[in-house]
This record gives structure tokens, C-alpha cells and sequence, in this order.
């Protein structure tokens, strides 16, 4: 295999070696403020977010350090904890910690280990200037023990523990939801949900000298994970009867005070009346829980941005997001395979990302679910390609991948998982290679600006409030863009000029979807193609490609191009010395190549034109950085990291043999 690789590349020159990545230990992390669209820092620069998810994670402190170091080389800033109060040990087979909390006789008493290996390696990520996405409330669950937390009489506090115990016996996926509900309506969930945000936010973290609600690097804080009210018991979901009978209680008190009479049964509503107090009873619900619990995060010192939960859960929970959300998060699962139709997964955002409001997607990758993903699973490396392309373009503040991992059931020492491959692993990005190869190179894109966000953005202006009967008529979107205009303009939801909407009922991009197969951003530096299932990238320091390829020539793209005409490819160019690049002396590329059955092939001929031509004595040398095993071999084989490349007065040939990541010196 190792002569098959240095063919196409001729001669060696030893150049001095690349002095190994070094993280200051004083890395700027400041105190980040949101801004419009995004999060800036004390100059007004705006920080845009890219990161993973961490789930269920406890490492001793030499994998802590490990783990952040390969976080930073992957362009990471930002981190967002997750499941941190799930008690299953099903994810975490070294340190059998299930959760910063013991799920002994209680849920409230901590697990010092637990608390100590999360502020270690929070400490360690903040070493490399990583921020914290932090919760209150992920998929945790309550105990019979918990009763202590409110003295009430001895008949109340055992008719809790039945109900509990009987709430704990349920299927998982019948207490999912119900779980996040519970603090809504019943005092002793409230308070424990309370006490946790307590210990969370005044723990002081040992390894900064910290309190965390004083630590700028806890840069968000949302309440509960994927919840509302609403959506909750639309969708049906039941308690015991004690808690029943405290959410029935609320809602018959509440709908005879906005004049109805005998409102007992919350699941079913028929005359509009009904709809419209029952809709009003969620929202005061949320609202309510909302106000309560960001009243103590400014009492114990929490200053930063708030939101009340993520994911879109219809235009009246939007409206409760823009009055009351500092920033807006959202959660997507979807096809990669966006330049197959004109409907995309950005088209679903359009509805979500609120003007003047950052906008994260807390959690995105491909979907497990439906008839397409198993084939998605090859093309994923498009998902990485189209998500910073179109997530800069609608400037989005912060994408963050999920997950890393999964507890540590798959750590290896080095920091990634245990078995690296080729194998999609949507909960163990750190095994994914695939993904791995993307992650530097779309970072840097996303995190620098390298793609301009629309020049003409559209605002969508909503009539509220809206209410709810069903499923159905929750999600439907009360002003939908045709799907193909996300691809040429931004878009963002507002409520400020609710009057504005009914002029937008003949707007071009709600009446009907672009004409033609080819959808051209208004920036010009993005183009879809339809018809030939391509998508470009053209900026002035980066392109990129992601696609089918064919006898036809790609559109947009001003300095790749290929030869093959079959196969699917992906390709992502940056500059990686902030000049454009025609002018730049240091480009990363990554790649993927598959053939016609999704299987990874060799032979991808690539050749880049209009960089710098080779004079002075200097020219263009290759350092192939993935897969490591390969790059170690050669350099161990002759002595230099750096390799000559073929070039001639147009264009420079990149070897066509395995590599998936590679640097470009002139030299």
C-alpha cells in the first residue's frame, strides 16, 4: 500500500519539522454576549460555535486531557454536556458512573467522583478556549427517596412514593416525556429540579477557582431538553393518578378563570373556545416554570444567554421563544443528501431561527430512522459539506455535532474510541473516521467566516397567537416557505411587526418554489444542482465539492476540478493561513471517494489551478495528515514529512491513492 501511495509524487525534500500544536494554557475564553445574530466577544467580534455533544461522560483525568486535545485539533470551541443526570450504566462501562447525582435511595445526593471528573476535564476544555452548553434538566428520572425534599403529611408523602414507584415501573419511552412534565405540575419535582440547578450553578470548580454560574466559559443554559407542555400532552403522554389528578386540578382552575365550565379532560377539546384556553393554559405553563427558574439563575450569579428548551414545537411556542429566549436552540436529524431536491433540511430551520436571536442546533447529524439511512450512512461526509455551507450561509451561531460519544464504552487511550473505522457510528463520532476527516477542515469554514451569510435575508413576519387540537395542526407552520428560496435567501421568523404578516400572503417565496434544477445563493458562493445531484462551494479562501460526479463539469467551482466522471466524491479546501486562495501558502483538503455501489475506492484525480505558481525556488509540497497511519509510514520511510508535488504552470495533481486529509505547503 505504501508504494501505492507515493506514486504521483516526486522526490523528498526534508523541510524542518512542524512544531507540534500547542495550547495556551491562557486561551481566550471571555465572557461571550449575544448580539443580533450571534454570540460576540468585548471587541464585537462575533464567535461562531462548532463542537459536539458530550454524553454521559466521566473520564479519569489522563483521558480528560486527551480527550480535550483531540476536541481543540478538531477546531472545536464549544461543548455542550448531555444526559449528565441519566441513571443507566448502559453507556459507561469504565468509570460505572451513571450520573453527577448517586440514584441511590434519592436523586439529589452528589457522586463525588462524578462531580470531580466533570470539573477536570470541563477545566481541560476550558484550557483550549472550549465553551460549555450547559441544562438544568436532560433524561433524568426521580426516586421514592426524593419524598424528603417537602415535609408534607405522612398520608400525602406516601401517596407520592406509590405514585412514583409507579412512575418508575413504566417503560422508558412512556416516561421520557411524562418525566419533563412532572416539575411543571408537581411542587416536590419542582423543588429537586431547583435544588440541582442550585448545585450546579454555585459549585466551584476546583480546577479554575470558579463557580460555575460565574465562569465565562458556561456560555449557554437551557431549562429542559426537548419539551414543551404542550407538545407533551398533545402527543398524549399520561401519569399516575396522583400527579393526574395536580394537572387536572390546574387545568380546571385555569380554564374556569378564562370562562370555561367543567374543563376536566385536557386531552380532548373540541369548539374553538376550548382550543384557545387550552392553548393558553400550556403556554402559561411554560412561562410560568420559565420565569420561576431564570429568576434563580440570576439569584445565584448567572448572567449569560437563556433559553427555556430546544427543538420546534409550533408557531406559539416560536412566539414564547422570541419574548423570552436570549438565544434559540434547535435539534436535526436528516438526509445529507440535500442537492437531490429542492427541499432540504435547512427548510425545516427556517421556521425555528428567530431574528435578532443567535441560533444553535445543539444536536445535528444524519438520521437513523426511515427507508434512506442506511444509504445516507456512506454520503455522510456531505452532511458535514452541506451543513457549514448552508448553516453560514442562514447564519446560524453555533452547530454542534452528536454525539462524541456516548459514556466511555468505547474510549480508547489515545483520546478517540477503541475500534477506528470507516463504520458510520452517529453516537461515537470519536470511532467515525469519516466523519473525523471533516471535522478540521468544515471548522475552520464555519468558525472564520470563510462563507458569507445571505446579503439578502428574509424576515418572516406571523400573526399570533396560534392554538393547537392536534399534532397535525401544532406543527403546521402558519407562514411556510416554498422549499428551494432557503437555498438562494436566509431566512428568520419574527414577531415584532405581527401586522406585516398578511402582506406577506402572495410573497414570492411563499406562492411557489424556484423555477429550474439549479439554486444559486444570493451570495453567489453556493451552488446546488439538481439535476446533476452536486453541490459547490466557491469563497475566496475555500471550495469545496460534494456530490455525483459526471462528464459534465461542476458548476461554480473556480480552482478544483476532476477527471473522474462516475463515483461519489467530497472535497473541502480551506486556507489555512487566512489569505485567499490564490494567494495562500498553506491549504488543508480533505476527501471522500465512492464508487457507483457506496464503496471507497481509490483513483478520485484531483487537480487544483490558480494557486501560486512555483518561483524563487519555492514550490508546493504535500503532508498527508489522515489516516495517521499512513502519513507516520511515509515519513518514517523517508525521513520528511513534507512530499514534492507535480506541478506545472496551471495546476498542481494531488496523488490519487489513500489519503483522506492532507496539507499544502509552498515552500
Amino acid at each position: 500500500m505504501l508504494r501505492k501511495i507515493l506514486i504521483g509524487i516526486l522526490g523528498v525534500m526534508v523541510i524542518t519539522n512542524a512544531k507540534a500544536q500547542e495550547y495556551d494554557m491562557a486561551t481566550k475564553i471571555e465572557q461571550l454576549k449575544p448580539s443580533g445574530d450571534n454570540f460576540v466577544n468585548a471587541d464585537g467580534e462575533i464567535v461562531k460555535l462548532w463542537g459536539v455533544n458530550l454524553v454521559a461522560l466521566y473520564p479519569n483525568h489522563e483521558d480528560a486531557v486527551k480527550i480535550a486535545d483531540r476536541m481543540a485539533d478538531f477546531e472545536m470551541n464549544v461543548a455542550r454536556p448531555h444526559h449528565m443526570l441519566r441513571p443507566s450504566r448502559d453507556w459507561v462501562w469504565g468509570s460505572q458512573i451513571s450520573a453527577l447525582n448517586k440514584y441511590q435511595d434519592n436523586t439529589i445526593d452528589p457522586d463525588e467522583e462524578a462531580w470531580d471528573r466533570f470539573d477536570f476535564l470541563n477545566s481541560e476544555l476550558k484550557n483550549r478556549g472550549i465553551y460549555l452548553m450547559f441544562a438544568l434538566r436532560w433524561s433524568r428520572s426521580y426516586r421514592p427517596g426524593d419524598v424528603k425534599i417537602l415535609k408534607t403529611d405522612a398520608a400525602d408523602e406516601k401517596a407520592w412514593v406509590d405514585a412514583m414507584t409507579e412512575q418508575n415501573k413504566r417503560h422508558w419511552k412512556e416516561t421520557m416525556d411524562s418525566n419533563k412534565l412532572l416539575p411543571f405540575i408537581d411542587e416536590r419535582a419542582a423543588l429537586i429540579d431547583e435544588r440541582f440547578a442550585k448545585d450546579l450553578l454555585t459549585h466551584k470548580n476546583p480546577y479554575t477557582g470558579l463557580i460555575y454560574a460565574e465562569d465565562p466559559q458556561i456560555l449557554t443554559i437551557e431549562m429542559v431538553n426537548e419539551y414543551t407542555s404542550e407538545y407533551t400532552l398533545i402527543c398524549g403522554n399520561t401519569l399516575p393518578k396522583y400527579f393526574q389528578d395536580k394537572l387536572t386540578a390546574k387545568w380546571s382552575e385555569f380554564a374556569e378563570a378564562n370562562g370555561l365550565e367543567n374543563a376536566t379532560n385536557i386531552y380532548k377539546v373540541k369548539t374553538a373556545k376550548e382550543i384557545e384556553v387550552r392553548g393558553k393554559f400550556f403556554r402559561d405553563l411554560d412561562e410560568q416554570r420559565f420565569m420561576k427558574m431564570q429568576a434563580l439563575c440570576t439569584k445565584y450569579g448567572y448572567k449569560g444567554a437563556i433559553t427555556f428548551s430546544n427543538l420546534w414545537r409550533g408557531d406559539a411556542n416560536a412566539d414564547s421563544s422570541e419574548k423570552f429566549n436570549t438565544y434559540i436552540e434547535d435539534h436535526l436529524y436528516q438526509t445529507p443528501m440535500v442537492m437531490e431536491s429542492k427541499d432540504d433540511f435547512t427548510l425545516s430551520k427556517t421556521q425555528s431561527k428567530i431574528k435578532d436571536k443567535p441560533f444553535i442546533l445543539g444536536e445535528i447529524n444524519i438520521s437513523e430512522w426511515g427507508d434512506s439511512a442506511k444509504r445516507d450512512a456512506q454520503y455522510r461526509s456531505l452532511m458535514m459539506l452541506a451543513t457549514v455551507a448552508y448553516g453560514s450561509f442562514q447564519d446560524w451561531s453555533g452547530i454542534v455535532w452528536f454525539a462524541w460519544q456516548h459514556g466511555d464504552r468505547n474510549l480508547g487511550a489515545d483520546g478517540l474510541g477503541k475500534n477506528l473505522g470507516r463504520i458510520h457510528s452517529l453516537g461515537d463520532m470519536y470511532q467515525d473516521e469519516m466523519n473525523q476527516d471533516y471535522l478540521r477542515t468544515c471548522g475552520i469554514i464555519f468558525r472564520k467566516g470563510f462563507i458569507k451569510p445571505s446579503v439578502e435575508p428574509i424576515a418572516i413576519n406571523l400573526d399570533i397567537p396560534t392554538y393547537a387540537k392536534d399534532y397535525n395542526s401544532l406543527m403546521n407552520v402558519a407562514n411556510p416557505v416554498a422549499a428551494g428560496w432557503q437555498s438562494i435567501h436566509g431566512f428568520s421568523t419574527s414577531y415584532k411587526n405581527p401586522q406585516l404578516a398578511a402582506k406577506q400572503n402572495n410573497a414570492f417565496w411563499k406562492v411557489a418554489e424556484p423555477q429550474g434544477d439549479i439554486l444559486v445563493s444570493d451570495t453567489g458562493e453556493i451552488t446546488k444542482n439538481i439535476a446533476q445531484r452536486q453541490l459547490s462551494v466557491s469563497a475566496p479562501m475555500t471550495e469545496c465539492f460534494g456530490g455525483f460526479l459526471s462528464d459534465k463539469t461542476p458548476l461554480g467551482l473556480k480552482h478544483l476540478q476532476f477527471e473522474n466522471t462516475n463515483g461519489f466524491a467530497t472535497v473541502i479546501m480551506v486556507s489555512n493561513d487566512d489569505k485567499t486562495i490564490t494567494e495562500s501558502e498553506n491549504l488543508i483538503l480533505s476527501r471522500t471517494y465512492l464508487d457507483d455501489d457506496g464503496n471507497e475506492i481509490d483513483g478520485l484525480k484531483i487537480k487544483i489551478k490558480g494557486l501560486k505558481k512555483p518561483a524563487d525556488g519555492k514550490r508546493w509540497y504535500i503532508k498527508l495528515m489522515r489516516p495517521v497511519d499512513v502519513s507516520t509510514a511515509l515519513t518514517a520511510f523517508t525521513k520528511s514529512e513534507y512530499f514534492d508535488l507535480v506541478t506545472n504552470e496551471s495546476s498542481i495533481i494531488l496523488p490519487d491513492n489513500v489519503w483522506y486529509e492532507c496539507e499544502l505547503l509552498y515552500k
